[in-house]
């Protein structure tokens, strides 16, 4: 039996949707049909997935912790001398508002 035969076993019996228990049950079933070398591929592509996650994380902190930077000046009023001028440049916070979600939604 394949590794694709087995894994279609384990989809069609196992009553989760979620990949953690579908993975589980593949282990538990098939766990001795797998190589020492293939559970240690599986665990360096999580592993690089992983690393994936967290550069996006940092990246995500960073965009968010820059533009609320701005954010917070322009409305406690500390970043143009006056009302006017503020108003004028709203657009730009809305912009960087937008940045955040943006961000936010990569993760």
């Amino acid at each position: 039996m394949t590794d694709r035969e087995r894994l279609q076993l384990v989809l069609d019996n196992c009553s989760s949707e979620n990949i953690e228990t579908i993975f589980q049950c593949f282990l538990d079933n098939f766990e001795d049909n797998l190589s020492p070398r293939t559970i240690h591929s599986l665990y360096k592509i999580i592993g690089f997935s992983l690393d994936h996650k967290f550069e996006k994380l940092d990246e995500v902190r960073w965009v968010s912790k820059e533009r609320a930077t701005y954010l917070r000046k322009y409305l406690d009023g500390s970043m143009w001398k006056d009302e006017e001028i503020a108003k004028k440049y709203l657009q730009p916070q809305i912009e960087n508002a937008q940045a955040i979600i943006d961000a936010c939604k990569g993760v």
